[in-house]
């Protein structure tokens, strides 16, 4: 198959989605917004998935949280997400992520203690002993956890682009390399078909890339082209969340517009083959 497939839409009145496996089939964690009361209201629903992979059984899951993140830790599925205080301020977000129940519910929330809001994006893996996670990519900073406390940080160089990258996905350990898909945006005034915008807007891609599954975590891969990223002030936002590998194909799943949820199909060994090793 190419490197990647033709998006299918996800059919949930939302976005930013993780699609994700358990242990009963298929199903979707996705943001939905609303105003109350003149107020911003971020909530996260969950939707299962049928066999077709179309959603039923749509529920409210979490409120005051966006941008749901899934991830294992000792057995157990868990989900970072960003949450909201209650004054409902962009600049007060901080980090969090809680263990989901056989029902798939959430329970046991943890804030780990580290930065100074407003703080996301951050994506969690299982190291050696402890949970970590990317802090952020450029430099790669990954934080050691125990409980909701930091106990080790290892910094190493980003070798990217040089724009500012952000967390994607959670990393997932194929073979010898944690592999993820992070996103990163520019502003811009013209298109590259000339066409001229009101205002500069932002314009968001998703790369991927890939670490050592070994302290100090340094990254080893990158993709040095874009996977994703649409040149249309209408779809220009593209926000990588969920990437579950079904043998040697990713099923990826992102929000665009903030507007609606898709998930691609990619070739894990075409994009390895795409990728630059570092230092070569």
């Amino acid at each position: 198959m190419p490197l990647i497939g033709e998006p299918q839409h996800i059919g949930v009145n939302g976005f930013n989605p993780c699609v994700f496996k358990h242990e009963r089939g298929w199903a979707v964690l996705y943001r939905r917004d609303r105003t109350k009361k003149r107020q911003f209201h971020p909530s996260i629903r969950l939707a299962f998935l049928d066999g077709d992979m179309k959603p039923y059984n749509d529920q409210h899951w979490l409120d005051d949280a966006e941008d749901p993140r899934l991830f294992k830790y000792k057995g157990a599925l868990y989900c970072a997400y960003t949450n909201w205080p209650n004054d409902y301020r962009c600049a007060e977000n901080v980090q969090m992520y809680c263990r989901l129940t056989a029902a798939l519910r959430p329970e046991a929330h943890v804030r780990i203690q580290y930065g100074t809001p407003p703080e996301k994006n951050w994506t969690f893996f299982e190291g050696k002993h402890n949970l970590c996670c990317v802090y952020e990519l450029n430099p790669h900073r990954v934080l050691v956890t125990r409980g909701d406390k930091v106990v080790g940080e290892h910094v190493s160089p980003w070798p990217g682009d040089p724009a500012r990258p952000r967390g994607g996905t959670s990393p997932a350990l194929v073979d010898d390399l944690y592999y993820s898909f992070y996103h990163t945006w520019f502003k811009k005034r013209v298109l590259p078909d000339g066409t001229k915008l009101p205002r500069a807007s932002r314009f968001y891609y998703t790369g991927a890339y890939a670490f050592s599954p070994t302290p100090p975590y340094a990254v080893k891969r990158v993709l040095p082209a874009y996977l994703l990223g649409v040149e249309s002030p209408e779809t220009r936002i593209r926000f990588p969340l969920g990437a579950v590998l079904l043998g040697s194909t990713w099923l990826f799943s992102d929000g665009q517009a903030n507007a609606q949820c898709w998930m691609t199909l990619v070739d894990h060994h075409e994009l390895v083959n795409a990728m630059s090793n570092v230092g070569e």
